[in-house]
């Protein structure tokens, strides 16, 4: 059964249908910048992490997206710039990301609120294995034989507003954000060896996304719920209601659920000390379950986070 439901999602893939083309956005909200260039470094401190998730652990050849990424922010110049590499299997395409994020804050009033706007610039390399891919009609032209490779780069923009940037400053805060991604449209072909003239081709369409959220602290906490919905061409939505509280200098808990029924929880741990002087090492673990009909075929998913933070 799992081998025939796999086998669907590659032939919807393969015939060119849109839908969801990029890694689903990681619920640790260190990395959004990578989804909307506008949140890079968006604090007074920069950072560098991994992560990796594997979704679906009852499935065979379980999709999973290994990400290693640094962000830095210079306010005397009201910039701030960042950088990833990302791998993301579904088997039998990998796809290799390297990336680069720009974003200048504007300050706006009295209260010096800030407004960035962010630019991404990645490459994209993507592999595909035909060998691995099981069809019920040999010579499908819509199918890639053998080995197949391909470069493609693209671009993204995003804006981001925030009433207070400074987190030392501890006052509760609101902000919201809008972007888009692969505002490069494309369409990559791939050369089928075994049929003279035939080709399979996977169309790459535009990307958006929005969020809006707030934080609020307390004496020791820091409490941060926030909503985020993604778009793909065409009309295909998927919206998350995240909620985050945070002990200062300890431990987080937070929750996602999801529009496709899926559940997260996810805790983590702040370790600062003997390290240098206002860094902190922060680590986490996230499981994830989907609620609905496929929670008996897809299982369990998790990610594992490891960052250190520095002031």
């Amino acid at each position: 059964m799992q081998k025939i439901i796999y086998t669907l999602v590659l032939f919807l893939g393969f015939m060119g249908l849109y839908g969801q083309q990029l890694p689903l956005r990681t619920s640790f909200t260190a990395n959004s910048f990578i989804w909307n260039p506008a949140m890079t470094a968006p604090e007074s401190y920069w950072e560098m992490n991994v992560t990796h998730r594997r979704e679906w652990t009852g499935f065979e050849d379980a999709p999973t997206t290994t990400l290693a990424a640094v962000q830095y922010p210079v306010w005397k110049h009201h910039l701030s710039v960042g950088g990833y590499f990302m791998n993301d299997k579904i088997n039998p395409i990998v796809v290799n990301s390297l990336g680069g994020t720009f974003a200048y804050k504007l300050e706006l009033g009295r209260q010096r609120n800030i407004l960035s706007l962010g630019i991404l610039a990645v490459i994209n390399h993507f592999f595909v294995d035909g060998n691995d891919i099981q069809v019920l009609d040999d010579g499908d032209t819509a199918i890639p034989a053998a080995e197949n490779t391909a470069f493609a780069p693209n671009v993204g923009f995003g804006i981001y507003y925030t009433t207070n940037p400074i987190a030392y400053q501890r006052k509760n805060l609101f902000f919201f954000g809008v972007a888009a991604n692969q505002l490069i449209p494309s369409s990559l072909t791939f050369d089928n060896e075994n049929l003279t003239g035939s080709t399979a081709d996977l169309k790459r369409s535009i990307h958006g996304n929005a969020m809006i959220g707030g934080r609020i602290y307390g004496k020791n906490f820091i409490f941060e719920p926030s909503l985020w919905v993604n778009y793909s061409a065409a009309n295909l939505f998927n919206v998350h209601l995240n909620a985050k509280m945070e002990k200062s200098g300890g431990f987080w808990v937070a929750f996602d659920l999801a529009s496709n029924q899926t559940l997260a929880f996810q805790i983590g741990t702040v370790y600062n000390k003997g390290l240098i002087k206002d860094g902190a090492i922060r680590m986490g673990i996230q499981a994830a379950l989907n609620l609905g009909s496929l929670a008996s075929v897809t299982g369990l998913g998790y990610e594992f986070y490891l960052g250190y933070r520095l002031k």
